[in-house]
């Protein structure tokens, strides 16, 4: 009875530290859209980090993407979905005024997404964590490799 009240609290741990996660992730996700969608300056001066900003945002979101969704098939999902976000996120830039999408800023995205992907399924299987995804035939449970 104590063991299985013991499980339950460490379960219930797990759902909610998931459930911050995601809070976060989600949270990451409209600050970079604010930011790219917000009207720009007339007068702004590119000092030459733009790409560089690029390249953070997008490895900010692959990291905490990656915390919060970490299967095997959520890491290959994620994948995919940063890379159209961004992708969206350029388009949508044509319409605001003093915006400009373009294809560098694309790639910029692009390698940020996959930096920050990367980086975070080295160190999870370096620390042999990740949520299971399946059994395997030998009746273990397999890991983000």
């Amino acid at each position: 009875m104590i063991g299985a009240r013991f499980i339950d609290g460490i379960r219930g741990g797990i759902r909610r530290r998931e459930r911050w996660l995601r809070a976060a992730f989600v949270l990451a996700l409209g600050i970079v859209a604010y930011l790219s969608l917000k009207p720009g300056d007339a007068g702004e001066v590119y000092d030459g980090l733009d790409k560089w900003r690029h390249i953070a945002a997008y490895a900010a979101l692959a990291v905490s993407g990656t915390l919060a969704y970490s299967t095997r098939r959520q890491f290959w999902a994620l994948l995919a979905g940063l890379v159209v976000y961004g992708a969206a996120l350029e388009y949508a830039q044509t319409f605001i005024a003093f915006r400009t999408g373009s294809w560098p800023d694309f790639g910029a995205n692009v390698a940020g997404v996959l930096i920050g992907m990367i980086a975070m399924r080295g160190i999870m299987k370096a620390l042999a964590i990740g949520a299971p995804e399946r059994p395997s035939a030998r009746g273990d449970r397999l890991r983000l490799r």
